[in-house]
């Protein structure tokens, strides 16, 4: 009787929820690799600029280019970050914890390892744990953060290389010499001050648009989608339950 069963159940082929479940995993790798591919073109496009503008250009206003790559890539990735997170937590609320769930619990076992393995590493006061940081967001952040870096060492550089060069010395008159010529020659010559006051106002804004943006969409939090799955869950179920108690 229970080999017949076994086989009907074979012969049937997977159920609806199973079906489900298939179908949302494979979107979720299919997440994962698109992706992976977006960073990748974010690594090459990073790459061939700085080192184009290293040997050929060298202008200091293309080490800002590359940001026009790596934030578009940065929100692809956070809306596909948010994208997994959601399909996650439907299948954790709607499937595994419904008729299959003796054979599909990856997501709820795999969350529940998540958050055991957070409080593991916060018991061990690893920093980048307690910043709530996903190690996915790290590349984006390297890159941003180089391409500021050189774009304000270079900007910089270059103004203070024309008030310090003519004038390097260890004495102290020498220093007071550059100091006044620092102050009161970039105030006498406004077509440099207008410019030294364009590249700051630029380094200013690259800066406080990339901070806000990873600041804004620095995290995703899978609690919030469980919730408002919960919500819809527990909606569907009053709607029965209003349905069955008019048939009576």
């Amino acid at each position: 009787m229970g080999t017949d069963a076994k086989r009907d159940k074979k012969n049937k082929g997977p159920s609806n929820a199973e079906k489900e479940y298939e179908m949302l995993r494979t979107e979720i790798l299919q997440y994962m690799e698109e992706y992976q591919t977006v960073r990748n073109m974010m690594y090459v496009a990073t790459a061939a600029i700085l080192g184009f503008n290293g040997a050929m250009w060298q202008s200091r206003y293309l080490f800002l280019l590359p940001l026009i790559v790596i934030l578009p890539s940065y929100l692809i990735f956070y809306d596909y970050w948010k994208s997994v997170a959601c399909a996650s937590t439907y299948l954790q609320e709607f499937i595994e914890k419904d008729g299959i769930q003796d054979t599909y619990r990856w997501e709820t076992r795999h969350d529940r390892f998540g958050i055991l393995l957070s409080h593991k590493r916060r018991e061990e006061k690893q920093k980048i744990t307690d910043m709530g940081m996903h190690f996915q967001q790290i590349p984006y952040f390297v890159c941003g953060a180089l391409c500021l870096v050189l774009y304000w060492a270079n900007t910089v550089g270059v103004y203070l290389e024309r008030y310090l060069k003519p004038t390097i010395s260890e004495t102290r008159e020498a220093v007071e010499s550059v100091m006044v010529r620092m102050f009161s020659g970039a105030l006498r010559d406004s077509v440099r001050f207008l410019h030294l006051k364009a590249d700051l106002c630029l380094g200013v804004l690259a800066t406080g648009i990339c901070i806000f943006l990873w600041m804004k969409f620095y995290q995703v939090h899978a609690e919030e989608f469980r919730e408002v799955w919960k919500q819809v869950r527990n909606s569907e179920q009053e709607v029965l339950e209003t349905i069955q108690d008019a048939k009576k």
